[in-house]
């Protein structure tokens, strides 16, 4: 009966608004045009539905005042303003270009960001723009949001100036953005036609994987991607993400058990079952996991790998007893390695229960 009531209170709502709605972009109370940036508007879709009830209409671009600061190997600790209309300064078109916003309430002045700027730089000899919107992201929150779609227009004007004016292929340019931020990206990726790249700050699935942020790979996993974190006592919450390739042999047909991992490495060593459950091998399969460990293992040297077949009785007559692996592939997520370990006396017949070590090779 609440649900009821409160559904048919958010109906009316939404009709009253409507009601409203009309009769303010009749009187032109609802949108705002500011010459080359557009028109912009604070009812649907941006405002008046289920998720955005109430939305303002953006302050116009000399209140936002958006600012840009380029930096590049040559110029690392001190930016220069660049514009649109004064100059691009030590801007090379020949270059890469990375676009870095920031998100409500924040600024370039965060540590994080020149910190984000230097990678970049050691990463890529590279262009860097830190944007700067800090005097239009403050509260109310619905008004910093609408002050985001002039800024991302900002940013679309300065890009598409540049590709206009120095022949650049728009796929060169690269926008990351954090929290509110990452609506700006978005309103200036839909204003530029070819835009590279977008990053909204690494990790693998249970079945492919790819890297997060910098050195993603738009040919590997792709859609969506989620991303492990250690408890939230546990800062800075950091996570070792690894994935495992285990190939198994032609030997016997099939087979059920467990699947013990031994991962020794230079920091530290540690166990993990390859499912919590049994798992199921058949014949030359392969079989991947995403394993998240707390900790960092630090470079693998060895892993061993422990078979035991199921023990109920129905396993002893379909499943073997025996099996063999050709190999194991560790890709660690966060150091960007890929290692394949071998049987350390080549493949060997493995009885249920025992264990085999396995080296790089």
């Amino acid at each position: 009966m609440y649900q009821s009531i409160l559904l048919l209170v958010v109906i009316l709502t939404l009709y009253a608004a409507t009601i409203a709605a009309d009769s303010l972009e009749g009187r032109g109370l609802m949108n705002v045009c500011y010459d080359e940036y557009g028109c912009f508007t604070s009812g649907p879709p941006f405002g008046l539905t289920l998720h955005r009830p109430i939305a303002l209409l953006p302050d116009p671009p000399e209140v936002i005042d958006t600012r840009f600061l380029l930096y590049t190997r040559y110029k690392k600790d001190k930016g220069q303003a660049i514009s649109r209309h004064t100059t691009l300064g030590t801007w090379d078109r020949t270059k890469a270009t990375k676009i870095l916003v920031h998100g409500f309430l924040d600024t370039i002045n965060s540590t994080w960001w020149p910190e984000m700027k230097d990678a970049f730089l050691e990463a890529e000899d590279c262009n860097v723009i830190l944007t700067d919107w800090s005097r239009a992201n403050y509260f109310p929150y619905t008004k910093a949001t609408a002050n985001a779609q002039v800024v991302g227009a900002d940013i679309a004007l300065l890009v598409n100036k540049m590709i206009k004016e120095h022949g650049v292929n728009p796929a060169d340019f690269h926008i990351v953005a954090h929290s509110l931020g990452a609506a700006v990206a978005g309103y200036a990726g839909h204003r530029i036609s070819g835009l590279g790249r977008i990053t909204g700050e690494c990790t693998l699935n249970a079945n492919e994987g790819n890297f997060m942020g910098y050195h993603a790979s738009p040919n590997k996993a792709r859609g969506r991607l989620y991303l492990n974190t250690q408890r939230v006592d546990k800062a800075p919450y950091c996570i070792n993400h690894y994935q495992i390739r285990l190939i198994s042999g032609s030997n016997f047909v099939q087979t059920k058990g467990q699947i013990l991992l031994t991962f020794t490495g230079s920091r530290a060593t540690q166990s993990v079952l390859l499912d919590s459950d049994e798992t199921f091998l058949k014949r030359s399969g392969i079989e991947t996991r995403y394993i998240p460990l707390t900790t960092d293992l630090g470079t693998i040297q060895r892993v061993n790998v422990k078979f035991e077949r199921a023990g109920h009785l129905i396993s002893s007559l379909i499943y073997s007893s025996k099996w063999t692996f050709t190999n194991v592939t560790v890709i660690d997520g966060d150091r960007q390695t890929s290692v394949t370990f071998c049987p350390e006396n080549g493949e060997m017949v493995l009885e249920s229960g025992n264990t085999a070590r396995f080296y790089p090779c």
